[in-house]
């Protein structure tokens, strides 16, 4: 049984903003023009996201809600004592918790898709693109040093997994990749997979056709940085449906929201820390599916303490 997966949080120090609000709509309305329901959609939100883009998620895109705090406990260790700016970043590995289903493709929601997602399940997890980091240097996929891009890739929910990978984290036993300014959840997965990675195919995670290892990409089913925006932004237009008149009423709402600071904080929503990792489930529709999923023995949901 698969899953898809996304998250809209923004950075401690900037929150949610109106533009980043839009491109993470205009993401996951992109997966479901091209593939409707009922492949689950689980979406982690946190205390700021607005109830119109909440309505947008679950009645339009037949998403199902859970939440996070938005100020994430960091894990001080003697490496990396205080958290980065894109600590936000970690918020994703709560993906991991979604036992019940054999695989989830995950995607960061600077991630457009322009054709059915669906393909991306026949991967064995963990699968990700594995990046040169020089590919100016290296020259083509296979050669130089690599890095793991975490913002596409299917994983398979497993709550042990996750104890290791929270483990790395802790620990400090990461290293922050050379050139990239910022240290993100990238760089502790990377470590914590290292040698059990299953490439992806390079044209399914399309960065840029400036980049080397990308200028031979003819079929590019996820577009992957937020300069593409605009483009599938139009093309979703033209296709209509959910991603037409009640995506721009939506976000003409929940900016509205914004500005006035009325965001499902208001709701009652429950919230966890992600480094107590209780069971995350929070509407009527996840314990469903949870229950479900324990009933068929397949869920393997759980609690680490």
């Amino acid at each position: 049984m698969s899953a898809f997966a996304s998250m809209c949080i923004g950075p401690t120090d900037g929150g949610l903003t109106p533009s980043r609000l839009s491109r993470c709509l205009w993401s996951a309305c992109s997966l479901r023009s091209y593939h409707a329901p009922p492949t689950p959609f689980f979406y982690f939100v946190d205390e700021q996201f607005p109830a119109a883009a909440a309505r947008f998620l679950r009645l339009a895109l037949n998403a199902t809600l859970l939440r996070s705090r938005r100020a994430l406990a960091w894990p001080a260790s003697p490496r990396f004592p205080r958290a980065p700016r894109r600590a936000y970043t970690f918020h994703k590995l709560r993906a991991w918790l979604l036992g019940c289903f054999d695989r989830v493709l995950y995607f960061d929601p600077d991630v457009f898709f322009t054709a059915d997602a669906a393909h991306f399940f026949a991967y064995t997890p963990l699968a990700a693109a594995h990046f040169p980091m020089d590919p100016a240097g290296a020259g083509h996929f296979n050669a130089g040093e690599r890095r793991l891009a975490a913002g596409l890739m299917v994983i398979r929910p497993d709550a042990r997994e996750l104890a290791r990978i929270l483990a790395t984290w802790r620990a400090g036993n990461f290293t922050a990749a050379r050139g990239f300014s910022d240290l993100t959840d990238q760089d502790v997965l990377i470590a914590a997979f290292a040698g059990r990675v299953h490439p992806m195919r390079i044209c399914d995670n399309f960065r840029g056709a400036h980049r080397p290892y990308h200028r031979q990409c003819n079929a590019t089913p996820a577009l992957h940085n937020s300069f593409f925006a605009g483009r599938v932004s139009g093309e979703l237009r033209r296709r209509g449906g959910p991603c037409g008149s009640p995506l721009r009423a939506a976000l003409r709402l929940a900016e509205a929201e914004l500005s006035n600071n009325l965001t499902s904080q208001a709701h009652g929503y429950a919230f966890a820390p992600l480094d107590q990792l209780p069971e995350i489930w929070e509407d009527a529709k996840a314990r469903k599916a949870l229950r479900r999923g324990r009933s068929q023995g397949r869920c393997s949901l759980g609690s680490l303490r």
